[in-house]
């Protein structure tokens, strides 16, 4: 997947590191001068830009954004901080933590991720979160058919092989068994994992793209 930003031909980390502090000093926040330079800088510059924040004006960059932001406007400037792995960490640890499951942000990514992204989060996540395991923190939170299923996802073993002469048969299964929402949408409704174990196969032990052929 290609990625949709770019770096910044006439990037100078410097000059944003300023301008970012301008933006947040004294009263109020200039939210649109924060975004501008924000989102429109590449991860590695983002990462380099938290370097030199702190080299220049001795301060932590992403503690004064969540100082000076808030509500859905905060969770997007931080999350973009984020490569895809460790973003995908923080939604499977705010997945199992506290109170109550968040079944659908679980499958959403286990079922959706390939298994070298599996094994990149399963490396991170013990790292972003005192040693704790993703496998350990949904067998704590999970049970029955939901933990099997998700913790067979974390073992990044899906068939890598795209078995064509099998899509008919398959999609058979699938029509048989009526399953009608939208395979990228799995984590709406769990009655699916209850389904017959032919079908959980197909959906969680075939390759992510082999899934892909059920919407042509």
């Amino acid at each position: 997947m290609e990625p949709t930003i770019r770096p910044w031909s006439n990037f100078d980390a410097e000059n944003d590191c300023k301008a970012l502090r301008a933006a947040m000093k004294g009263l109020g926040t200039d939210e649109d001068a924060v975004m501008s330079i924000i989102i429109n800088r590449s991860i590695e510059q983002r990462r380099t830009l938290e370097k030199t924040y702190k080299q220049m004006l001795g301060r932590d960059l992403i503690k004064d954004l969540k100082s000076e932001l808030s509500g859905k406007f905060e969770r997007v400037i931080l999350g973009i901080f984020l490569t895809p792995t460790e973003y995908d960490c923080e939604i499977l640890r705010k997945s199992v933590k506290g109170l109550g499951t968040n079944e659908k942000g679980l499958i959403d990514i286990l079922c959706t991720r390939t298994n070298e992204e599996i094994r990149l989060i399963n490396e991170e996540y013990p790292k972003r979160f005192n040693k704790k395991t993703l496998e350990k923190d949904i067998t704590g939170d999970t049970s029955g058919h939901l933990r099997h299923i998700l913790v067979s996802m974390t073992a990044a073993n899906r068939s890598d092989v795209i078995l064509h002469d099998k899509i008919a048969s398959d999609v058979k299964v699938v029509e048989f068994t009526k399953l009608k929402c939208p395979i990228g949408l799995l984590a709406i409704s769990f009655k699916i994992l209850k389904v017959k174990v032919p079908l959980r196969g197909i959906l969680f032990d075939s390759p992510w793209d082999f899934i892909f052929f059920f919407e042509s």
